[in-house]
C-alpha cells in the first residue's frame, strides 16, 4: 500500500528540473528502416549445397555438368560452321579438340568460383545473424542509456535539493547562534540563580518538615485510638446492638405469632401481655353471655310478676341452676 511518496517525488523532480535540458536522441528501432528481411523465402538464408563430381560432368554426352553444357554449345556451333561450308573436316576436328581441352579448363573454373561463392555466402549468413544479434544489442544499449540518463536527471535534482537542504542548514545555524544560544544561556543563568533561591529556603522546608512530622505523629496517635474504638465497637457493641434488633424483631414477630424465629414458645412480659389479652377476651365473652342471660331472667322476672301463677322456666330448676354454679366455680376458680 503506498503512501503516496511517488506523486511527491513526481512533483519534486518535475520543480526541481524546470528550466534544465537532458535531451537523448529519439531512435526508433523498430522503425521499418532497421528492420532485417524475413527469413521465410529469403535465399540468403537458403541452404548451399556443396561442389560434386556430378557439377563437372556427368560423363555421358549431353549431360547436365558444366562442361557436359560448354561442350554442347561448342558442339552446335562447330556444325553450323561445318554444315555452311565454312570450315573442312580436318579444321573441324582440330577445332573441336581445342575447344574441348579449353571448355574443361573454363568448366574446372566456373566451379571452383562457384565454390567459393558457397563459402562467402555461408560467411553472409553468418554476418547477417551477427548483425541481427548486434541490432538487439543496440536496442537494449538505448534502453541503458534512457534509464542512465533518468538516473543523472534524479541525480542532479537529488544535488539540487541538498544544496537547498545545506542551505537551511545553515540558516538555521546561524539562527541558533544569534538567537536560541543566547536565550539558552540567559536560562541557564536563571536556572542557576533559582537553585541558589531553592537552596537557601532549605533549612526553612526542613522546619516545616518537622512540624509537619509532629503534626503527624499526633494524627497517627489519633488514627490508632480511632482504631481502638472501633475493635471495641465491632466485638462488643455491634454484637450487643444485633442481639437488641433480633429480640425487637422477635417482639414484633410476638404481636401475631406464639412461637419465635427459632421455633421456641413466646415467653416474659409479652407472653402475659398476651395470656392478658387472652383473659380479657374469655371475660368480655362471659360477660356478654351473663348479661344476655340476665336480660332473659329480668324480662321473666317482669312478666311472672304480673300473673297469679307464673310458669317456671325448664332452665330454673335446681338442677340446672347447680350445675350452672358449678360451671361458675370451677371456671372462675372458686
Amino acid at each position: 500500500m503506498s503512501n503516496g511518496a511517488e506523486i511527491v517525488a513526481d512533483a519534486l523532480m518535475d520543480s526541481l528540473l524546470t528550466g534544465e535540458t537532458f535531451t537523448v536522441p529519439t531512435v526508433n528501432l523498430n522503425d521499418p528502416a532497421f528492420n532485417f528481411p524475413s527469413i521465410v523465402g529469403n535465399p540468403l538464408y537458403n541452404a548451399v549445397a556443396e561442389l560434386t563430381n556430378e557439377d563437372l560432368t556427368t560423363r555421358t554426352v549431353g549431360g547436365s555438368g558444366t562442361y557436359d553444357a560448354i561442350m554442347a554449345s561448342q558442339a552446335a556451333h562447330l556444325k553450323d560452321e561445318f554444315n555452311q561450308g565454312r570450315i573442312t573436316g580436318a579444321e573441324y576436328t582440330k577445332a573441336y579438340i581445342a575447344l574441348a581441352q579449353a571448355a574443361a579448363g573454363q568448366a574446372i573454373q566456373f566451379l571452383l568460383g562457384k565454390d567459393q561463392a558457397y563459402w562467402a555466402s555461408v560467411i553472409a549468413q553468418g554476418q547477417a545473424l551477427t548483425a541481427r544479434v548486434q541490432h538487439e544489442t543496440a536496442k537494449v544499449q538505448l534502453a541503458i542509456a534512457l534509464v542512465e540518463m533518468n538516473n543523472q536527471r534524479a541525480t542532479f535534482a537529488l544535488n539540487k535539493i541538498r544544496l537547498a537542504n545545506e542551505d537551511a542548514q545553515y540558516g538555521i545555524t546561524k539562527y541558533n547562534l544569534a538567537t536560541t544560544l543566547p536565550a539558552q544561556t540567559a536560562q541557564i543563568v536563571q536556572q542557576t540563580a533559582n537553585l541558589l533561591s531553592e537552596n537557601a529556603n532549605i533549612s526553612k522546608q526542613g522546619a516545616l518538615i518537622d512540624s509537619n512530622k509532629a503534626v503527624q505523629d499526633a494524627q497517627k496517635l489519633s488514627i490508632e485510638k480511632n482504631t481502638e474504638v472501633a475493635g471495641y465497637n465491632l466485638d462488643n457493641l455491634m454484637p450487643a446492638q444485633l442481639t437488641l434488633i433480633k429480640e425487637q424483631g422477635e417482639v414484633q414477630r410476638a404481636q401475631t405469632l406464639d412461637t419465635r424465629s427459632d421455633a421456641a414458645a413466646v415467653a416474659g412480659s409479652v407472653k402475659s401481655q398476651k395470656d392478658l389479652y387472652a383473659q380479657q377476651v374469655i371475660s368480655y365473652q362471659r360477660s356478654s353471655q351473663t348479661n344476655a342471660a340476665k336480660v332473659w331472667v329480668d324480662s321473666w322476672v317482669a312478666d311472672s310478676a304480673l300473673q297469679d301463677s307464673p310458669t317456671v322456666p325448664t332452665g330454673f330448676t335446681s338442677t340446672n341452676i347447680g350445675s350452672v354454679l358449678t360451671t361458675l366455680k370451677t371456671t372462675n376458680g372458686l
